[in-house]
């Protein structure tokens, strides 16, 4: 289940850090929290770059499970003036806020990770795992992928745990919602809010 506190507050609010050589190019770079309890801060730096083309995710990632298997996940509100203020589950519910897949990985042995993901201002890439509140399957009447990177607001669940990697069950478990969580209890670990950038595209 997505844990409703990770929707309800705004936990290391993103701003507005640099802007790059490339024209209309913005970087936000905040600290992680914990779901369940977004008072717990993490150290672990993650940084969206925002461009007319879409968004990049890059992330440092600390105090994660070692050798544990891991999926990154979206949350993008393309309309965040549309959410019952602050976006949160109840937009996605209602068809306001779309949650899929980013990228998967793998702690090292001391619990760290260095993630990445990207995502085309466009419709969902095909094939990645769609959930919403409303349905855990697809949603394919609500889910319309990135519309406006600069004034969508951006969530990230960064570490969703699904327990040490099974054999032949990795790819699963780094690329599916509940992969692997027949076996081991999955857990939204660290999470992440971009709020948006107030630019003309």
């Amino acid at each position: 289940m997505l844990a409703k506190a990770f929707f309800s507050i705004v936990a290391g609010v993103a701003t507005l850090a640099s802007a790059s050589a490339f024209a209309q190019t913005y970087a936000q770079t905040v600290d992680t929290f914990t779901p369940a309890n977004p008072a717990v801060i993490h150290p672990s730096a993650v940084e969206l770059r925002r461009s007319p083309a879409g968004v990049e995710l890059s992330a440092r990632l600390t105090g994660l499970t070692p050798n544990g298997a891991y999926s990154a996940w979206w949350v993008i509100f393309n309309s965040p003036n549309r959410c019952t203020a602050p976006c949160g589950m109840d937009d996605i519910g209602a068809g306001v806020g779309q949650v899929f897949n980013a990228t998967g990985y793998v702690s090292d042995g001391s619990g760290t990770a260095n993630v990445v993901a990207s995502l085309a201002r466009g419709p969902i890439p095909i094939g990645v795992d769609r959930r919403s509140q409303s349905n855990p399957a697809l949603n394919p009447a609500s889910e319309v992928g990135l519309r406006q990177p600069f004034t969508a607001e951006i969530h990230v669940i960064v570490a969703r745990h699904h327990g040490p990697a099974i054999t032949g069950r990795m790819d699963e478990q780094t690329t599916a919602f509940l992969g692997g969580c027949d076996v081991f209890a999955c857990a939204d670990q660290q999470a992440a809010v971009f709020l948006p950038v107030r630019v003309r595209e």
